[in-house]
């Protein structure tokens, strides 16, 4: 039997404990034997140093930074024999500095690198050519859902027609308010310096921020200065990361909008969860708003909706976990069309995939109507492909390969 140690680290919402969680249940229906410590609390830094008097096979971070720590003055690679690997959760690709920073202490050259998007999984691999010789190995690893066990039959008179994880920050409250508000984004001195035309640029931003959602704004940035990313300079990183943020941001409140207006006129009852919606006013009353939860509440908010809409789309290769825990929870997805989605879904048969921000009324209309059929083939789907036994054997496959 592996003995394998999940490193983690503290969130308010047990957004990184959570996926820690599910990557431990896949590990254990695997065979392996899994302990998760959490380097925050007392609990986890002495499961930490209990590592010191065991072997250990495998030790995962859930992030870079949960690998970066010191026991006895030494990273935890320099102590311990183990094999390593860092599953990057949402880590932008522009973050060279951090890895720069992690990997040349020595870390072990076949340590294992798991992106949840293909394409920053390519991207790495352009970094770790340049700067570190291609010495580790990286892989693509999609995010994965957790089966309900209920013997529940799928039931058609679920609490909530929708339910949506978003957040308002301030820095989009007005446009939420204002749309004109949506083309504020990047200075042309910003753009000046990342040697970018900000006229050209400006506007492709703008219609990005609603559909596109596959487009590789790297590949953009690459093409408009002539440099490559694993050479970019820091004016050019900056810009990028700029772009990445604001794509994310408006992206996330266009879906928002887009789903809270339908269902005010179609008089859905939607559950929605985050921070920030308290600063609007009038809220429909067929619309509840909550505050966060944790992760692991999640299933038992898809349980009690018919469907979900994913606000993220934000990965060009990849999906988010709440899609994948809808499915596991007879919920209907709804999620944004991309590289991925197209290879491994069927609009309309196991989930329902928009590729323009003014597709989200249809397809919320479609996922309703065809919920029960959509929602069976999601569960089996899942079952059959998409669980975390699935892709956790991957880590023990790993250990064969290495050792």
């Amino acid at each position: 039997m592996k003995n394998i140690y999940i490193i983690t680290s503290d969130h308010e919402f047990k957004a990184i404990e959570g996926p820690a969680l599910q990557v431990a249940e896949g590990l254990r229906a695997n065979g392996a034997r899994v302990t998760i410590a959490n380097f925050f609390t007392e609990d986890g830094k002495q499961l930490i140093q209990g590592m010191l008097l065991e072997k250990v096979d495998l030790i995962i971070g859930m992030n870079p930074a949960s690998l970066n720590l010191m026991l006895n003055d030494k990273y935890i690679h320099q102590i311990l024999k183990s094999k390593f690997a860092i599953l990057f959760l949402d880590d932008p690709i522009y973050t060279k500095e951090i890895w720069a920073e992690l990997f040349l202490h020595d870390f072990p050259d076949d340590a294992l690198l798991l992106f949840v998007d293909a394409k920053q999984c390519r991207r790495f691999r352009q970094v770790s050519q340049l700067f570190f010789n291609d010495r580790f190995i990286t892989q693509f690893f999609p995010w994965a859902g957790r089966v309900s066990t209920t013997k529940k039959p799928i039931d058609t008179e679920k609490y909530y027609d929708l339910v949506m994880f978003s957040t308002l920050d301030k820095q989009i409250y007005n446009n939420f308010k204002d749309k004109n508000a949506l083309s504020e984004n990047f200075s042309e001195e910003a753009c000046k310096l990342g040697n970018i035309n900000h006229d050209k640029f400006n506007p492709l931003i703008i219609e990005l921020a609603v559909t596109g959602f596959n487009v590789d704004i790297i590949s953009i940035i690459e093409s408009e200065s002539g440099v490559e990313f694993s050479i970019m300079n820091e004016n050019q990183i900056t810009l990028f990361a700029e772009i990445d943020s604001y794509l994310k941001r408006y992206r996330r409140i266009n879906v928002a909008k887009s789903v809270l207006k339908y269902s005010a006129e179609a008089n859905l009852k939607v559950g929605l969860y985050g921070t920030g919606w308290n600063l609007l006013e009038d809220i429909p009353g067929n619309i509840q708003v909550h505050t966060p939860r944790q992760y692991i509440d999640q299933y038992e908010i898809f349980m009690s909706s018919k469907a979900l809409i994913n606000t993220d789309p934000n990965w060009t290769e990849g999906v988010h976990d709440r899609v994948f825990n809808a499915f596991g929870s007879n919920c209907v997805a709804i999620t944004n069309k991309n590289l991925y989605t197209a290879l491994n879904f069927q609009d309309g048969v196991d989930c329902s995939i928009y590729s323009h921000i003014n597709q989200i009324p249809d397809k919320i209309n479609s996922a309703l109507t065809n919920y029960v059929d959509i929602a069976k083939n999601a569960h089996r789907k899942l079952f059959f492909n998409h669980t975390w036994k699935h892709r956790c054997s991957f880590f023990l496959d790993y250990l064969h390969y290495v050792t």
